[in-house]
């Protein structure tokens, strides 16, 4: 055991975000303070449990000097994440959720790769995903498809794992999940930081996704050492209600990473198919799926409230995703057509209604840029509404995901 003074000098800090889960924060925390790598610092972030977590990480606490455990308020995983973060002091930083566990020799054997190959990343890509029935647990080995080894920038072998982020025929490929590696501090903040604490689906992709553009060198190792639970009620199996907004907000967050430091045609293909894919298998699309248009999530503040212009095909994608989300609120619906909307189950006004409502933006909704460009000075020239208010977004298809 390190003495006071010596505190500060492990090698790896371990990230736990902990909320509601004081039937297995013991377990999750004992595999870790048993590691058989001695020289760590365990963060445990008490994300505003209301249950019996934050007296139980106290007392584990007081009983192993590496455990350092800060009570906020509830902010979500990112939140919590970052919080541990700003605490960390090592080289190398792990994540373990706190209804997890994990193996004895997990990060004795991961420092050991990222020391000898002086990687800014070491991935295990397999983890056993654990059920638990009946006072039994069973655990099938799953993973992703890379190859074992070492890839570097300087050789250009790190393009192998650049380029094969996302196989659209596998349905895998690098594994996304933050939890199964360690990276290195000063690379990992760079994008971490980056990331909204407001979202709730995927943010361990637009990390992972991003990171390993960045970085110099990476190691994979296939050994699995991360034992992932599953439960009902967990985050990740809970309803997304802001999937669509957390889905654009990744699309959008890891392309700009490409963009700047790694694009390839293979590599935004890939992007765009894993976005398709997660589309399709969260069955937010049926059978029109071709009509679907994203809404400007990046361009809307949240909670604002809007006019949505235009009730064609762009007009009712939006709509149907806010009514769903919540994510801003619409204080009408306006086309030049309106009057063709009497019989529809959807509220449509005319655009003379701008001149008495009180709203933040004008959104609109059309498909073809220069008629909505059009309108937008219109509406700015007719209705006296200042150009600030008016957003004008021509949207991609699904289909141009799909054909690209």
């Amino acid at each position: 055991m390190k003495q006071e003074g010596e505190k500060n000098m492990s090698k790896i800090s371990i990230i736990v975000p902990a909320y509601n889960v004081e039937e297995y924060i013991t377990e999750c925390i004992e595999s870790i303070t048993r590691q058989t790598y001695k020289d760590i610092e365990i963060i445990v972030v008490n994300d505003g449990s209301q249950d019996a977590t934050g007296r139980l990480l106290d007392e584990m606490k007081e009983k192993d000097d590496r455990i350092v455990v800060i009570h906020k308020e509830n902010g979500g995983v990112t939140s919590a994440r970052n919080a541990g973060l700003r605490c960390a002091k090592s080289e190398y930083i792990g994540f373990v959720d706190g209804d997890d566990y994990i193996a004895p020799d997990m990060y004795e054997n991961l420092y050991k790769l990222a020391e000898e190959n002086d990687a800014d990343i070491v991935f295990s890509q397999k983890f056993y995903r654990v059920h638990s029935a009946n006072g039994t647990r069973k655990a099938t080995l799953q993973g992703g498809k890379l190859a074992e080894g070492v890839y570097s920038r300087e050789d250009k072998s790190i393009e192998y794992v650049w380029n094969n982020i996302w196989n659209p025929e596998k349905k895998s490929g690098l594994l996304p999940d933050l939890w199964c590696n360690i990276y290195k501090r000063d690379k990992l903040e760079k994008v971490q930081f980056k990331i909204s604490n407001e979202v709730t689906y995927a943010e361990d992709e637009m990390l992972v996704y991003s990171l390993v553009t960045t970085v110099d060198k990476v190691c994979i190792t296939d050994d699995p050492y991360y034992c992932y639970r599953m439960r009902d009620n967990s985050a990740v199996n809970s309803v997304q209600e802001n999937f669509m907004s957390d889905l654009n907000r990744r699309y959008l967050f890891i392309k700009e990473y490409y963009s700047k430091h790694y694009m390839s045609e293979a590599l935004l293909r890939q992007l765009k198919y894993k976005t398709v894919n997660d589309l399709f298998s969260l069955r937010f699309l049926q059978s029109g799926a071709t009509n679907f248009h994203m809404f400007p999530y990046e361009l809307v503040p949240k909670g604002s409230d809007i006019i949505l212009y235009g009730a064609g095909g762009v007009g009712k994608s939006y709509y149907n995703q806010i009514n769903k989300n919540k994510f801003c609120n619409i204080v009408a619906w306006v086309d030049v057509r309106y009057e063709n909307f009497s019989n529809s189950k959807y509220q449509i006004k005319s655009p003379e209604e701008i001149k008495t409502l009180k709203f933040d933006y004008i959104l609109i909704a059309v498909i073809d840029k220069t008629m909505a460009e059009s309108i937008g000075e219109e509406i700015c020239n007719k209705y006296n509404v200042e150009r600030k208010k008016i957003i004008v977004y021509v949207p991609n298809g699904l289909i141009d995901f799909i054909e690209i």
